[in-house]
């Protein structure tokens, strides 16, 4: 009977330690299948984004996920399907050999939960993206370097600005200022130069500057099917948060003149979207005829505010207009207005400069922003026939701006946000008339997800959760 007691005691004392052993050994297999599932999403999540579109990395540096998967629309199951497949080579890594597996795991099913889109928060992926390019690219303080060049020619157009609007209206003359006048004879048939320039206005800006030989693009883009123009789709819970940093703009100004085309850089051979890409970021016109146009104006009002600071600030020019303007007036008969004549020869003057200056610009030149009487062009006495001259004075400005120096300047004025509508329309324009390309949508693009991926392991339900995205670190 004693001996009896003593095996049911050890009987009920085995009962418990083997009860433990085995509840130790299940919960070792569901802890074993909750790290074969995290492992599995986070592997499946990193194979996903491994499938980046590698077109848009390759021409414009961006690694985005398409999740539209080469259709127009967004096909978020396929990507589920896509992570489902790749977790499944871990949570059940026998399956195809027909081997044992660790732990007994059902097919997992995969939840998108949240993904933030290129075109989320006007563009922040996209913006983030550019700028992450762009400093790989530019070399030490590059985009400090650009931010301080656009400061200081806001400044000196500030200041010349100023200046303009001082002596447009200014018809004070000076003794020494009449002298010199007097000292210069234009002969008795100089007409007025104001006449000639009006007409050359009227003749609009296309017609003064395009250089011989030279056609415009006829390129076009519908602006309602462009991003800036459309209802974008949007994510869905926040997960990648961006921050702008203080030379973000010009990065942005900076990637936008690396990699897009402009009248004298577009290649006239390809007549495939839009061929003034740095123009239309400037305008924002569904014509290449209409962005150039509205580029070329800007850059003449620049020009002809810069010529005019020049002309009003340097006595000699201003003794030249006095002397055409007292040879006018003489004519009309009112020599007492030859003053006042003499601040419209200089506004005159001013654009009649600036005519040339952009005909230097699109010729492949480089153009001062300041002028000077070295490499000033345009003589008073051929102002009235500046249109017929194939002549002009001044030397080359080898220290001044060429053509995308001078974009460089207008597209530091635009808005981080403008300037980043801009550039999605342009890049998915150019995606879209690329070979196999044409349902690209920069609003299927997508820079970070989370998701969920579910199983049912040793009879029991097992979740994991997980984001990855390419600006996370």
């Amino acid at each position: 009977m004693k001996k009896a007691s003593i095996t049911l005691y050890l009987c009920l004392i085995l009962s418990v330690l083997l009860s433990l052993i085995a509840v130790s050994f299940y919960s070792a297999r569901i802890a074993a299948g909750r790290a074969m599932l995290a492992c599995s999403l986070e592997e499946g999540m990193f194979s996903l984004f491994g499938e980046y579109d590698s077109e848009l990395f390759e021409r414009y540096g961006l690694m985005f996920l398409d999740g539209g998967r080469g259709t127009s629309s967004l096909r978020l199951h396929k990507l589920t399907d896509r992570t489902e497949q790749y977790a499944s080579y871990i949570v059940n890594p026998g399956r195809d050999t027909g081997g044992n597996v660790p732990v007994a795991m059902t097919v997992p099913a995969a939840s998108i939960t949240g993904y933030v889109l290129a075109t989320d928060g006007g563009g922040e992926a996209f913006r983030r993206q550019v700028c992450t390019a762009m400093k790989g690219r530019l070399v030490g303080n590059a985009a400090r370097n650009a931010l301080r060049l656009s400061q200081e020619t806001q400044n000196l157009a500030e200041t010349q600005r100023s200046e303009m609007q001082e002596n447009l209206s200014d018809d004070t003359v000076t003794e020494s200022e009449q002298a010199a006048a007097d000292a210069i004879d234009l002969g008795p048939d100089y007409s007025d130069p104001r006449d000639s320039v009006a007409a050359a206005r009227r003749m609009g800006i296309m017609n003064l500057v395009i250089p011989a030989g030279r056609t415009v693009s006829a390129g076009t883009v519908n602006l309602s099917d462009l991003p800036s123009g459309r209802s974008l789709q949007r994510g869905i819970g926040g997960i990648a948060v961006s921050k702008k940093g203080l030379a973000d703009h010009a990065l942005l100004m900076e990637y936008a003149v690396e990699m897009f085309h402009c009248f004298t850089s577009a290649d006239e051979t390809d007549q495939s979207g839009l061929q003034y890409q740095l123009e239309y970021l400037l305008c924002g016109k569904g014509s290449d005829a209409e962005n150039l146009k509205g580029t070329l104006n800007r850059l003449m009002l620049m020009r002809e505010a810069s010529n005019l600071a020049f002309l009003t600030a340097n006595p000699g020019k201003r003794s030249e207009s006095l002397a055409a303007a007292t040879t006018v007036a003489g004519l009309l008969g009112v020599p007492y207005l030859a003053p006042l004549i003499a601040v419209g020869i200089r506004a005159a003057w001013a654009y009649a400069e600036g005519v040339l200056d952009l005909r230097r610009l699109l010729n492949g030149e480089k153009v001062s922003l300041v002028k000077t009487e070295e490499n000033w062009q345009l003589s008073i006495s051929q102002l009235p026939v500046f249109l017929n001259s194939s002549e002009s004075g001044g030397e080359e400005d080898s220290d001044g701006l060429d053509y995308e120096g001078y974009l460089r300047l207008l597209l530091m004025i635009k808005s981080d946000t403008d300037l980043t509508k801009g550039l999605m329309d342009l890049v998915e324009d150019t995606m879209r008339h690329t070979e196999g390309k044409s349902s690209f949508r920069i609003d299927n693009c997508i820079d970070a997800m989370s998701m969920e991926l579910a199983v049912t392991a040793e009879g029991r339900e097992l979740k994991t959760y997980e984001q990855y995205g390419y600006g996370m670190n």
